[in-house]
């Protein structure tokens, strides 16, 4: 499966484990508490609810299901907040047979477990696809993209690209920290370093920048660093970063990625 169809087939249980956020009377929740609230404990780096677009594609399913309602802000963080009609509506989708919500309450005292293992077994499915995409991401076929030269413009006021610019500075600083890095492959590190500090430098200075540069100096690298440490700590952040970038570019119209990294 590619990410787009593990989103689609994922939607269904994150959405699940948010009508259950919701359930208290008066819950309001922001984007960034909901995926707080989905954080294991016994590892703080790991979410349940770990992929962002699929959080929004559950939260639209709620809102049409008239359970939630999204408050947004041009400046301040969106609020998920009850319906006005939220335990009935809650009610009628947990009552829905063969669905998700419904399997969810036929679990009984267990529902809970049930549901975590499930996200569980999702995350890694989306570990594998990012690993597996990020491995071929030096086989990108440059027809798919256009014109790989057009400058795309960079505003350093643009939470999206900021974003990216933190993830990528968090693959740097664990670069400079992992020595046995060093000791077994000294030369492709400096390469993976290198590359990323100049895209980082450039993402925070320059007032444009291009898909091929972004492919030589982010993309590349971070399949390395991807396919050399997979689902280890220092992999799951460049897997990271490279979903920040991507959500970035498609945020600015480039829509393309997703046929790209299958």
């Amino acid at each position: 499966m590619n990410i787009s169809e593990i989103r689609e087939k994922a939607a269904p249980y994150y959405a699940c484990f948010i009508a259950r956020l919701m359930t208290p009377s008066g819950t309001a929740l922001t984007l960034d508490e909901i995926q707080e609230s989905s954080r294991i404990t016994e590892d703080e780096s790991y979410y349940l609810l770990n992929d962002s677009e699929t959080i929004q594609i559950a939260i639209d399913f709620l809102e049409e299901e008239n359970v939630v309602r999204l408050v947004t802000d041009e400046f301040a963080p969106h609020i998920v907040i009850q319906h006005q009609n939220f335990s009935q509506n809650m009610g009628a989708l947990f009552r829905q047979a063969d669905t998700i919500f419904g399997k969810y309450m036929l679990a009984g005292d267990g529902r809970i477990a049930w549901l975590n293992k499930a996200l569980r077994n999702i995350e890694a499915q989306f570990v594998k696809a990012r690993i597996q995409g990020a491995a071929e991401a030096s086989d990108i076929d440059d027809d798919k993209i256009g014109d790989v030269w057009e400058p795309i413009p960079l505003d350093r006021n643009d939470p999206e690209q900021e974003l990216a610019i933190q993830t990528l500075d968090r693959v740097i600083e664990e670069l400079r920290g992992d020595n046995g890095y060093a000791s077994t492959n000294p030369e492709e590190k400096a390469f993976v370093q290198d590359k990323l500090s100049a895209v980082a430098k450039r993402l925070k200075e320059d007032s444009q920048i291009s898909w091929m540069y972004l492919l030589e100096f982010a993309f590349k690298p971070l399949g390395i660093v991807i396919k050399r440490f997979g689902g280890a700590a220092i992999g799951i952040t460049a897997i990271a970063a490279r979903e920040s970038l991507s959500s970035w570019l498609k945020s600015k119209g480039i829509s393309f990625l997703d046929s790209v990294f299958k």
